[in-house]
């Protein structure tokens, strides 16, 4: 960090060498040339200044939305899988979020003893539903005897 410190007080040195040299070169006086010389170097300070405070919240402000981004991505994956577990020792309901893939266990909050989750899968018919079938019209036919 030093070692970059002192690179950057060189090259800004430098700089403001040449520019107080070409201003002496161009009006021959001493004391305008020293002027010259602090000028462009607080110049090159304010300017970089700026530029590093730019870059570092530009930098700061990416950093913060990739990791929320992440945070919420986790959270999006967790919220989809929470849900109410009853206990299998005391049948205490327990919110728990689990994942399928991983180990499902949990202990309970009431009881403490360790349980786990069986997935099960089954599969139904799709039905219509009574009260679409009761709000159709209904036809009526008038049958004579």
């Amino acid at each position: 960090m030093k070692r970059s410190i002192l690179i950057s007080l060189a090259y800004i040195t430098i700089v403001s060498s040449i520019g107080a040299w070409g201003w002496y070169a161009y009006t021959a006086d001493l004391t305008k040339s020293i002027g010259m010389f602090l000028m462009v170097t607080c110049l090159q300070l304010i300017v970089g200044y700026i530029t590093n405070t730019y870059i570092t919240e530009k930098m700061r402000k990416e950093i913060a939305l990739a990791e929320n981004q992440r945070l919420l991505a986790e959270l999006d994956k967790i919220e989809g899988i929470s849900t109410i577990l009853n206990c299998a020792y005391c049948s205490e309901p327990n919110v728990k979020s689990f994942i399928p893939d991983e180990d499902a266990d949990f202990i309970c909050d009431k009881c403490n003893n360790k349980n786990t989750v069986v997935v099960q899968f089954s599969v139904a018919r799709i039905t219509t539903p009574v009260n679409s079938i009761l709000s159709e019209p209904q036809q009526t036919h008038n049958i004579k005897l």
